[in-house]
């Protein structure tokens, strides 16, 4: 009895073998334990195979030989020492724990995201492709799946926590990559970021100046330590006549660069004060297209517009603004939220307001907070600047599957708003 009371003091063998890591003496110590069993044996295997894979043939030279490791050997068949190594570096289904390849991919199906992560990171540090355990997980990532945001959020305080003990350039710029991608807006960590980049500048490469370039415009956010200056010289540069014959020669003049080439003039002639510079002047044909991925959420708010305006002649949809971008609907209004027709002057003494009304989807919002994207709101910013009123309507508060009353209500609220804030604004001309 008091044998048994001590034995279960002791470590577990499965214990044991993690607390020896990649020791070589502590596993084949834990190696000679006669209660191991083939699944500890292929744990032991897998991590010395892990040592001998990072310090060279030197050290599986020392225990190769040894009668304990040979055990092992023997335990996990007839291979010989070598290739049994060889096959225990490439065995996945240590990765989850489980002997067989095929139980393992199985396994593999009900990882979390996290689990994933680490699956695939030990299958990359091994350099093994076994293809159930593979074809598991690709079935799994090409489901349908929702930002983990609690993940998210723990990443990004890890790389605020670390940042400043980092000196080398390439992370910060695979993060800033990600973040761009993901459109993840987290003021605190883009301004640490920011920070980060103007101290090691010098350091920095082309390629990292240009993804934290890309970060900012993505997610539409400007810290404090961007320098405005800026602007005007880059417009100029970008606007001069031989810059744009260079594009046009190399066949680098496509649709998006056509676009963001409008962004560019708007922005200059609406927001950059007292510009000098240059302006388009190429003619570029009309490249927009309507969005098929926000037809619904646009065509629910049109309907809702048509019950609360007299007649569909007193809206416009999908207007090319001529600034790279598509207005989704526009209507005009005087002082109280009336409408007002499109096809006629506003009567004598009424002040009228042009209402410009942009229509966000998921993809038009930035994660983290609820905002327009950064293209998006530089589209709000050239419209305002023109003069117009934008009402924008995020999908999280404006649903086609709401009543359509509850519809009506919501667009009449926002636009009235509009129309009474500080009266009528006159509208300017590009």
């Amino acid at each position: 009895m008091v044998a048994a009371a001590f034995s279960q003091l002791e470590p577990t063998i499965e214990e044991r073998i993690t607390a020896a890591g990649t020791s070589v003496e502590e596993l084949l110590a834990v190696a000679a334990d006669k209660g191991v069993q083939r699944e500890h044996a292929l744990k032991i295997v897998a991590s010395l195979a892990e040592r001998a894979a990072a310090e060279g043939p030197a050290v599986s030279a020392k225990f190769e030989s040894d009668p304990r490791f040979t055990r092992l050997c023997r335990m996990l068949g007839h291979l010989n020492n070598s290739t049994k190594l060889a096959a225990a570096k490439h065995d996945l289904a240590t990765v989850i724990g489980v002997p067989d390849a095929d139980e393992a991919a199985k396994k593999a199906q009900s990882l979390t995201l996290e689990q994933t992560v680490k699956v695939m990171t030990a299958l990359a540090s091994k350099k093994s492709r076994t293809v159930p355990i593979l074809q598991a997980l690709s079935t799994n990532i090409s489901l349908l799946n929702f930002p983990d945001e609690s993940l998210l959020d723990k990443i990004q305080q890890g790389l605020q926590e670390n940042l400043a003990q980092n000196e080398q350039p390439a992370p910060v710029g695979s993060a800033l990559t990600s973040i761009g991608i993901l459109r993840y807006r987290d003021a605190a960590l883009l301004d640490a970021l920011s920070e980060w980049m103007v101290v090691h500048s010098e350091q920095c490469r082309p390629q990292d100046l240009v993804s934290f370039l890309l970060t900012l415009a993505y997610t539409g956010y400007e810290p404090s330590n961007l320098d405005a200056a800026l602007e005007g010289a880059q417009a100029v540069s970008v606007l001069n006549a031989n810059f744009l014959e260079q594009l046009r020669a190399s066949s680098a003049l496509g649709p998006s660069a056509c676009l963001k080439l409008l962004n560019i003039d708007a922005s200059a002639g609406l927001e950059i004060k007292d510009f000098k510079g240059p302006r388009l002047e190429m003619q570029i044909q009309n490249l927009l297209n309507k969005p098929k991925r926000k037809e619904i959420l646009v065509r629910s708010v049109v309907d809702a517009l048509q019950n609360l305006f007299p007649s569909p002649g007193f809206l416009n949809t999908q207007i090319d603004s001529g600034m790279g971008f598509l207005v989704d609907v526009e209507c005009h209004v005087d002082a109280k939220g009336n409408a007002l027709a499109l096809d006629k002057p506003a009567p004598a003494k009424t002040k009228s307001s042009r209402i410009a009304i942009m229509v966000w989807e998921y993809a038009d919002l930035c994660r983290r907070v609820c905002e327009p994207t950064g293209p998006n709101k530089l589209a709000v910013r050239l419209l305002q600047a023109q003069g117009a009123r934008v009402l924008q309507v995020p999908h999280t508060e404006f649903s086609p599957n709401e009543k359509l009353v509850q519809r009506v209500q919501y667009l009449e609220k926002k636009i009235k708003y509009l129309a009474k804030e500080k009266g009528a604004v006159k509208e300017k001309k590009k």
